[in-house]
């Protein structure tokens, strides 16, 4: 099989897309079995503590759990290097809130790990900060849901963090660092009136990339996801901007207009973009073959949706989260990745063709796990599927 497109959110702009021969190994494995594949990729959340309280995620209502102890630090680089992945992305919460952020960063760049980062923006940047994103990090993300103070501040839940976010954005441009600068921009019922203001703030900031997602998840009061005949308004505006961009930033605009064509207007009206999607192409998952997530006291999932990273702990997602985790790291070592294994072909594969509800929010794998779910049963892909969403 070719090797798929790079796709900035599996690897999360460090790594580029999957090498061909991992995804034959991957495949291989799946027919005959043998030792569980290694990721290529894995989502680290060092803390779960946060600065922000977003409209569009109850992580920060959920009970206080303690930050990646920094005794345990070194063997969990030991055990990534050991893994031969090749990129990991630091996320929480916020990273930048770990006190030995330092010592995860620097130890991962040292193994030979290429590192990105992910911020609400609540921390100011400082020149330690710096310093460890131009000697550390391949990329760091913002993000920035409203191109003005008022209407960022009331989605992210905390006066001022609209002027800290952008204020550090400016201080690492200044400040020239080796690494990308990107911001993520949720497209929601309080901000679908600001994709063109964005585009303008992300210049005005210099910032090298600009990536809008998907909301997803239960929102039964309609606080932030857009209704289907607003879905429409903004399909509309997004492929009205997507034919007359700028060099800079790079966005995914042209993308983003063909997804809303693509996906069932109902499915992203309630909160399950890609549902209805899986269920016509019968899609699997394979997203275990090259990925996983690691939370803070080193517990292991197949990805951040059957994680339930951004439900309440009430959420019908969140009360399924145990029967995916994998293990955990420090535990039980390399035989987490049997377990994962074990859970792919078991549960996992099958989940998104079924109709799984974290699985049709899976706005960030599901064109990869199309494409592949096409070379394996000998079908077409549909148009696109392949592509990169950024």
């Amino acid at each position: 099989m070719a090797p798929l497109p790079a796709n900035q959110d599996l690897l999360r702009g460090a790594g580029g897309g999957i090498p061909a021969a991992a995804v034959d190994a991957g495949l291989r494995w799946l027919r005959a079995g043998g030792p569980a594949p290694r990721p290529l990729s894995v989502h680290l959340d060092v803390t779960l503590r946060c600065a922000a309280r977003c409209t569009h995620c109850a992580q920060w209502t959920w009970k206080e759990r303690p930050d990646l102890d920094p005794a345990r630090i070194d063997l969990l680089i030991a055990t990534l290097q050991r893994w031969r992945v090749r990129t990991v992305t630091l996320g929480g919460g916020n990273p930048l809130l770990h006190p030995h952020l330092d010592r995860i960063a620097y130890g991962l760049r040292a193994a030979g790990i290429r590192v990105g980062l992910i911020s609400e923006g609540g921390v100011p940047i400082t020149p330690e900060t710096v310093r460890l994103v131009d000697e550390c990090l391949s990329w760091i993300r913002f993000s920035i849901d409203g191109a003005s103070r008022e209407v960022h501040d009331r989605i992210r839940g905390v006066e001022g963090l609209f002027d800290t976010t952008t204020a550090g954005i400016r201080g690492l441009r200044a400040a020239d660092t080796g690494a990308a600068v990107g911001v993520n921009f949720v497209v929601q019922r309080r901000n679908m009136h600001q994709i063109g203001p964005m585009v303008t703030l992300a210049r005005q900031l210099d910032v090298d990339v600009l990536l809008f997602k998907l909301p997803h998840g239960s929102d039964p009061r309609g606080r932030y996801v857009p209704t289907a005949a607003e879905w429409s308004g903004i399909r509309d505006q997004v492929a009205g901007l997507a034919g007359a961009l700028p060099d800079r930033p790079r966005t995914n605009l042209v993308r983003f207009a063909a997804l809303l064509d693509e996906l069932d207007a109902t499915d992203v009206a309630t909160g399950r973009p890609v549902r209805g999607h899986y269920l016509r192409h019968a899609a699997r998952c394979f997203v275990p073959l090259f990925f996983l997530v690691i939370d803070p006291i080193g517990d292991v999932y197949p990805c951040d949706y059957l994680q339930a990273d951004t439900r309440t702990e009430t959420d019908d997602a969140w009360r399924s989260r145990p029967a995916y985790r994998a293990g955990n790291v420090f535990e039980d070592g390399d035989a987490v990745l049997d377990r994962l294994g074990d859970l792919l072909r078991a549960t996992v594969h099958e989940l998104p063709g079924a109709g799984h509800h974290e699985c049709g929010t899976c706005t960030r794998f599901f064109q990869m796990n199309t494409a592949l779910t096409a070379g394996r049963t000998g079908g077409p892909a549909p148009d696109g599927a392949a592509a990169p969403f950024l």
